[in-house]
Protein backbone atom coordinates (compact mmCIF):
# COMPACT_ATOMS: atom_id res chain seq x y z
CA UNK A 1 0.00 0.00 0.00
CA UNK A 2 1.27 3.46 -0.85
CA UNK A 3 -0.65 5.56 1.64
CA UNK A 4 -3.97 6.13 3.34
CA UNK A 5 -7.11 7.92 2.24
CA UNK A 6 -9.30 8.82 5.20
CA UNK A 7 -12.88 9.92 5.60
CA UNK A 8 -13.51 12.20 8.57
CA UNK A 9 -16.98 12.21 10.07
CA UNK A 10 -20.17 10.33 9.23
CA UNK A 11 -19.55 7.92 6.35
CA UNK A 12 -22.59 8.24 4.05
CA UNK A 13 -21.79 5.26 1.85
CA UNK A 14 -21.06 1.58 2.29
CA UNK A 15 -17.58 1.13 3.71
CA UNK A 16 -16.74 -1.86 1.50
CA UNK A 17 -17.32 0.16 -1.67
CA UNK A 18 -14.75 2.77 -0.68
CA UNK A 19 -12.36 0.09 0.60
CA UNK A 20 -12.40 -1.50 -2.85
CA UNK A 21 -11.78 1.81 -4.62
CA UNK A 22 -8.92 2.71 -2.29
CA UNK A 23 -7.40 -0.75 -2.77
CA UNK A 24 -7.59 -0.30 -6.55
CA UNK A 25 -5.35 2.76 -6.21
CA UNK A 26 -3.00 1.05 -3.77
CA UNK A 27 -4.21 2.83 -0.64
CA UNK A 28 -5.67 1.75 2.64
CA UNK A 29 -8.95 3.39 3.61
CA UNK A 30 -9.57 4.63 7.15
CA UNK A 31 -12.74 5.99 8.63
CA UNK A 32 -11.98 8.58 11.30
CA UNK A 33 -14.62 9.74 13.76
CA UNK A 34 -12.59 12.78 14.86
CA UNK A 35 -9.61 14.95 13.99
CA UNK A 36 -7.60 13.18 16.67
CA UNK A 37 -8.33 9.89 14.87
CA UNK A 38 -6.91 11.40 11.67
CA UNK A 39 -3.83 12.66 13.52
CA UNK A 40 -3.42 9.20 15.06
CA UNK A 41 -3.14 7.35 11.76
CA UNK A 42 0.31 5.81 11.83
CA UNK A 43 2.34 3.45 9.72
CA UNK A 44 1.35 5.00 6.40
CA UNK A 45 1.27 8.49 4.98
CA UNK A 46 -2.16 10.13 4.87
CA UNK A 47 -2.53 11.16 1.23
CA UNK A 48 -6.01 12.69 1.39
CA UNK A 49 -8.84 13.32 3.84
CA UNK A 50 -12.45 13.57 2.70
CA UNK A 51 -14.60 15.57 5.11
CA UNK A 52 -17.89 17.41 5.46
CA UNK A 53 -17.53 20.52 7.65
CA UNK A 54 -21.09 19.98 8.91
CA UNK A 55 -19.95 16.67 10.45
CA UNK A 56 -17.46 18.73 12.45
CA UNK A 57 -20.13 21.27 13.44
CA UNK A 58 -18.19 24.14 11.95
CA UNK A 59 -17.70 26.13 8.77
CA UNK A 60 -15.37 24.96 6.01
CA UNK A 61 -12.58 27.44 6.84
CA UNK A 62 -12.35 26.33 10.45
CA UNK A 63 -12.61 22.67 9.48
CA UNK A 64 -9.83 23.10 6.90
CA UNK A 65 -7.56 24.76 9.46
CA UNK A 66 -8.16 21.98 11.97
CA UNK A 67 -7.56 19.34 9.31
CA UNK A 68 -4.27 20.98 8.28
CA UNK A 69 -3.06 20.62 11.87
CA UNK A 70 -4.14 16.97 12.10
CA UNK A 71 -2.76 15.89 8.69
CA UNK A 72 -0.56 18.66 7.29
CA UNK A 73 0.50 16.86 4.09
CA UNK A 74 -2.92 15.41 3.23
CA UNK A 75 -4.99 16.71 0.33
CA UNK A 76 -8.27 18.07 1.75
CA UNK A 77 -11.41 17.00 -0.12
CA UNK A 78 -14.59 18.81 0.94
CA UNK A 79 -17.83 16.85 0.80
CA UNK A 80 -20.97 18.99 0.47
CA UNK A 81 -24.59 18.72 -0.44
CA UNK A 82 -25.81 20.20 -3.69
CA UNK A 83 -27.96 22.58 -1.64
CA UNK A 84 -24.93 24.11 0.10
CA UNK A 85 -24.07 27.57 -1.14
CA UNK A 86 -21.09 28.38 -3.40
CA UNK A 87 -17.59 29.42 -2.27
CA UNK A 88 -15.65 26.95 -4.40
CA UNK A 89 -13.19 29.65 -5.65
CA UNK A 90 -12.49 30.65 -2.04
CA UNK A 91 -12.02 27.03 -1.05
CA UNK A 92 -9.45 26.40 -3.78
CA UNK A 93 -7.53 29.53 -2.82
CA UNK A 94 -7.48 28.28 0.78
CA UNK A 95 -6.05 24.92 -0.30
CA UNK A 96 -9.03 22.61 -0.78
CA UNK A 97 -7.97 20.04 -3.35
CA UNK A 98 -11.32 18.70 -4.57
CA UNK A 99 -15.07 18.92 -3.97
CA UNK A 100 -17.35 15.89 -3.78
CA UNK A 101 -21.11 16.27 -3.67
CA UNK A 102 -23.31 14.23 -1.39
CA UNK A 103 -25.03 11.89 -1.79
CA UNK A 104 -21.99 10.15 -3.19
CA UNK A 105 -21.85 8.30 -6.48
CA UNK A 106 -19.04 5.74 -6.67
CA UNK A 107 -18.07 7.03 -10.11
CA UNK A 108 -17.46 10.50 -8.62
CA UNK A 109 -15.37 9.05 -5.80
CA UNK A 110 -13.37 7.08 -8.36
CA UNK A 111 -12.75 10.25 -10.37
CA UNK A 112 -11.66 12.06 -7.20
CA UNK A 113 -9.30 9.18 -6.34
CA UNK A 114 -7.83 9.39 -9.85
CA UNK A 115 -7.02 13.07 -9.32
CA UNK A 116 -5.53 12.28 -5.90
CA UNK A 117 -3.34 9.56 -7.43
CA UNK A 118 -2.07 11.95 -10.10
CA UNK A 119 -1.27 14.53 -7.41
CA UNK A 120 0.54 11.80 -5.44
CA UNK A 121 2.60 10.94 -8.53
CA UNK A 122 3.53 14.57 -9.17
CA UNK A 123 4.34 15.27 -5.54
CA UNK A 124 6.58 12.22 -5.36
CA UNK A 125 8.38 12.98 -8.64
CA UNK A 126 9.04 16.58 -7.61
CA UNK A 127 9.97 15.75 -4.01
CA UNK A 128 7.27 18.08 -2.68
CA UNK A 129 6.24 15.79 0.18
CA UNK A 130 7.36 12.62 1.88
CA UNK A 131 4.63 10.69 0.11
CA UNK A 132 5.47 7.28 -1.30
CA UNK A 133 5.20 6.75 -5.06
CA UNK A 134 1.74 5.72 -6.24
CA UNK A 135 1.11 2.03 -6.59
CA UNK A 136 0.08 0.64 -9.98
CA UNK A 137 -3.67 0.76 -10.47
CA UNK A 138 -5.09 -2.69 -9.85
CA UNK A 139 -7.54 -4.27 -12.24
CA UNK A 140 -10.93 -5.62 -11.36
CA UNK A 141 -9.69 -9.18 -11.94
CA UNK A 142 -7.11 -8.93 -9.15
CA UNK A 143 -8.13 -9.85 -5.62
CA UNK A 144 -6.54 -9.42 -2.25
CA UNK A 145 -6.99 -11.88 0.59
CA UNK A 146 -10.06 -10.87 2.54
CA UNK A 147 -11.55 -8.75 -0.26
CA UNK A 148 -14.50 -10.17 -2.16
Amino acid sequence: MSGVVAFLGHLPIERQAIDRLAWKYGWAFRHAASLSDVAGITGRTVIAVLFDPKDLNTDWRTALGQLRKAAPDALPVVCRRFSDTGQWPEMTKAGVFYLLHRPFALSEIQQCFGFIREAQRRHHERGLTNWPPPAPIRGEHERVAGMT
